[in-house]
């Protein structure tokens, strides 16, 4: 084994100590199409799944509720380039989102799931 992967390995020996990363989900997006994806995803992911939007805050619960989303948080941006800022400032570990826009100007240690529709 590379001496690198086996000092991580040993480094994280303990499972339990290693936080859960968070998700961010964009609720901008066509979801219908992906509906049963990012609800299994959303609801069996280990950390805090996060909303991002554009729209209005009403809107965008009104989005949550027909797709049967789960979210710890919501976070609503005044336009794509506020909300890229806004995932970037989250701290997020992993986004998904149809919008190549924002998931091009996400922190490169980000992961990065673009739907396309």
């Amino acid at each position: 084994m590379n001496e690198d992967v086996e000092q991580v390995a040993e480094e994280q020996d303990d499972i339990s100590v290693i936080p859960y990363p968070s998700l961010g989900i964009d609720l901008d997006a066509p979801l219908e199409e992906q509906a049963i994806f990012v609800r299994l995803l959303a609801h069996h992911w280990p950390g805090k799944v996060i909303g991002f939007s554009t729209m209005t805050m009403r809107a965008t619960e009104m989005t949550i509720e027909q797709l049967k989303l789960h979210t710890d948080d919501l976070i609503v941006a005044e336009s794509p380039q506020a909300k890229a800022d806004a995932v970037a400032r989250s701290g997020v570990s992993a986004v998904v989102s149809h919008d190549f826009s924002v998931v091009s100007q996400l922190p490169v240690d980000r992961a990065r799931l673009w739907l396309v529709t």
